[in-house]
């Protein structure tokens, strides 16, 4: 083991390279939200407090965002400074571990200590299946395990990872990776100190994971981030929950501009990639073309500083059914623009049941709005024989629903001709990213001309059953309100449902 104080130089370093971590990487290695961190740096506050850690934390990012670099000087970290200390880190092959984990821990440990390595870590040691690598520290020295994913069943993957009990794990590239791997490993992290009560080391646990987006459909995507981040925007996210860090390939300081540059033109006519490689979004896997694609850019048509504007009327557009009914929020500006301030999409609800939800979503989101001004679908006041029309339904809530007869092409059509234009500096549509998750993933593909024999794609948008619906609330809502697009066409003015104040529409 080196001299003490080969050690403590180390760990200098380390403190060192710390000072130059970007906000993402610093809410990694703190495990907290990323307004913590930026509030912090920013003098608005004090350093993370222990309440706020969460125990796992999934690091998501574009190309060049900095995880990779992130992760590792945590896992080093947390190594290093506590001794004793036993992590592993994972990923799917054993070249991918050899040849971009060991090989950029070793680049950041010479970073750290001038060239100097060894004097912080020693070389790997084979051992049976995995790599062993030994980390000084001011008491015992602290172990990391470099191990490839294991082959088989999930019931071998749980007996492949028995008995250490570790202090924390990073999984590298964790859409490679098996859910199984991942619940085995949180289940793992129980790590006593002998320095240190049980809770002082509960608060040292950490599951690491870092990926590039997922696809719509992986087990991360359906059953961690959306789960997590619907629990974040309705305020019930805690501590127990893992949290979910994204970083854009602008949060990294050091990447070149030109860089940047050429990767945003790279990928400027394929929304899903864009969204994935440049702002570390989601993604999606369709079969056929974006009935948006051509238009829709999502680092220009979406924005988390769209406000609400409580002197002007609230549109909401409404889309019925059974399955998933749809409702957009929306407002437009004293400059014409179109602000699409929210969403809200049910789960086999009875229109009375989604009426209700839908007030009560203004009321929590939209609370001195004076004006409230409503658009569905034509068929919600056709007679059936299961009862009242929907728009009926929804006027005894106080939900008085215009509606009017259209195409849908001429629809797509107003919604490109919106995402086309620019009003000063900005498209005179655009979304709240935040509080419109299913309508961005919409725009960017969700919504599509499925692809048929011969690659040649249907005339008609796909209705799926889920993107269609939010589209279409907001396909009504446009529709009704844009009376330039219709100035041929007054005698189609909307109507209202019975008892409605029937209004001249604004014309833009």
């Amino acid at each position: 083991m080196p001299a003490k104080k080969n050690t403590e130089i180390a760990i200098s370093g380390l403190k060192r390279y710390y000072e130059g971590l970007s906000v993402p990487q610093l809410a990694f290695y703190h495990r907290v939200p990323r307004i913590l961190v930026q509030d912090w740096k920013e003098g608005r506050r004090g350093p993370p407090e222990a309440h706020e850690i969460h125990r796992d934390v999934v690091h998501i990012g574009a190309l060049g965002s900095g995880k990779s670099v992130g992760g590792f000087f945590t896992a080093i970290a947390l190594s290093c400074l506590v001794p004793d200390n036993l992590g592993i880190i994972v990923r799917k092959r054993w070249e991918e571990l050899k040849n971009h984990v060991i090989d950029e821990m070793f680049r950041l440990a010479d970073e750290m200590t001038d060239g100097n390595r060894k004097a912080l870590m020693s070389d790997p040691k084979a051992i049976g299946g995995s790599y062993e690598i030994t980390v000084y520290t001011l008491g015992a020295p602290s172990k990391i395990i470099v191990k490839p994913e294991p082959d088989g069943t999930d019931r071998a993957i749980e007996d492949s990872f028995k008995g250490p009990e570790f202090g924390w794990f990073l999984l590298d590239e964790q859409t490679q990776l098996r859910e199984a791997t991942w619940e085995t490993l949180r289940g793992r992290l129980r790590r006593q100190f002998p320095h240190l009560t049980s809770q002082q080391a509960s608060m040292l646990w950490a599951g690491l994971s870092m990926s590039n987006p997922p696809f719509a459909g992986h087990w991360l995507a359906d059953n961690v981030t959306e789960v997590c981040q619907e629990l974040e925007a309705k305020g019930d996210l805690t501590t127990e929950d893992p949290l979910i860090l994204r970083s854009r390939m602008d949060d990294n300081p050091h990447l070149p501009k030109e860089y940047i540059s050429a990767e945003k033109r790279k990928y400027r006519n394929d929304p899903i990639r864009y969204r994935m490689y440049i702002e570390g979004q989601d993604g999606l896997s369709i079969d056929g073309r974006p009935v948006f694609g051509d238009t829709f850019r999502g680092g220009e048509h979406t924005s988390k500083e769209l406000k609400y504007n409580p002197f002007l009327p609230l549109v909401v557009g409404l889309d019925f059914g059974w399955h998933h009914p749809a409702a957009v929020f929306l407002q437009q500006d004293q400059k014409g623009c179109v602000n699409i301030l929210g969403e809200l999409i049910g789960q086999e609800e009875t229109a009375e049941d989604f009426g209700g939800r839908v007030l009560d979503y203004i009321k929590q989101v939209f609370p001195k709005v004076t004006e409230v001004i409503y658009f569905g679908d034509p068929a919600g006041a056709q007679q059936s024989d299961k009862g009242d029309p929907t728009i009926v339904i929804l006027a005894r809530l106080g939900i008085r629903v215009g509606y009017r007869h259209m195409l849908i092409d001429p629809g797509l059509d107003l919604i490109r001709q919106l995402l086309g234009t620019l009003r000063g500096s900005r498209p005179r549509l655009m979304f709240h990213p935040d509080r419109c998750p299913v309508l961005v993933k919409a725009f960017i593909g969700g919504y599509h001309y499925k692809q048929g024999k011969g690659g040649v794609s249907s005339p008609k948008p796909h209705k799926d059953g889920f993107y269609d619906h939010p589209v279409d609330a907001l396909r009504y809502a446009l529709g009704s309100i844009c009376g330039e697009y219709f100035k041929d066409d007054k005698k189609n003015w909307p109507k209202f449902a019975k008892g409605a104040q029937r209004k001249e529409m604004p014309i833009w």
